[in-house]
């Protein structure tokens, strides 16, 4: 148990490392310097207004065309403090801990979580350096992506959303490293009217002609109460 709770306070740490660095602070002449819609939509907005103290927030994580398959995963989010001082404390299989929390607009620390376990993935998968990959999708999100308008269905009702989708590690200088991880697309999927926003978050890896199935890993919002 206590090793579970070092990763889940190293996970933090990690989610409060992404928060902190935009994009272009990290490579100079990547991208401009206005913060982009799309990093105000994930980043910036206060997710999490009008989440009252005792409140919860389920999300589940699926891993479709997975080999060998994995069973899902389960987390709830509980929200405690004010409106002016959020505390937010993530539950999953190993336990509780809290997320770093503060004054201010809260976005849904589960966009950090998810991109977070993105970064992990792909250095475990090629070797590469977390802060490398950490740059690519920040640089992306940075550049302005179109931010799409569509409708899902949440328990029986329609529901307004909006839709990011990047290509972060299309046109990395060192993708030869790894071609077919490369052809990833992140897509988030955020609704106004849903506790925490978050909808969807994506991780996709498209069929190959002839080749590969796809392969998807999705965090999707479960249920509020």
């Amino acid at each position: 148990m206590r090793a579970a709770r070092r990763g889940c306070l190293a996970a933090a740490g990690a989610m409060a490392l992404l928060a902190a660095l935009p994009a272009r602070a990290v490579e100079a002449g990547d991208v401009g310097s206005d913060i982009s819609p799309a990093e105000t939509l994930l980043f910036l907005d206060d997710h999490m207004a009008g989440f009252a103290a005792g409140r919860r927030i389920d999300y589940r994580i699926e891993h479709r065309g997975a080999t060998p398959p994995a069973e899902d995963e389960r987390f709830t989010l509980t929200a405690s403090g004010t409106a002016a001082r959020r505390s937010l404390v993530l539950t999953d299989r190993r336990g509780d801990f809290a997320l770093p929390g503060g004054a201010g607009a809260t976005p849904n620390p589960m966009i950090l979580f998810f991109l977070d376990r993105e970064v992990a993935a792909m250095e475990r998968a090629t070797g590469g350096q977390r802060r490398h990959f950490n740059r690519l999708i920040r640089t992306a999100l940075a550049r302005g992506p179109e931010i799409g308008a569509g409708t899902l269905d949440i328990d029986g009702k329609p529901l307004a959303t909006r839709e990011i989708v990047i290509e972060p590690y299309r046109d990395d200088a060192q993708r030869a490293r790894y071609p077919e991880l490369a052809r990833k697309r992140l897509r988030f999927v955020l609704a106004d009217a849903l506790p925490g926003r978050v909808v969807e978050l994506h991780s996709e890896l498209p069929a190959t002609d002839g080749g590969s199935g796809a392969v998807d890993d999705v965090l999707r919002f479960a249920g509020a109460r």
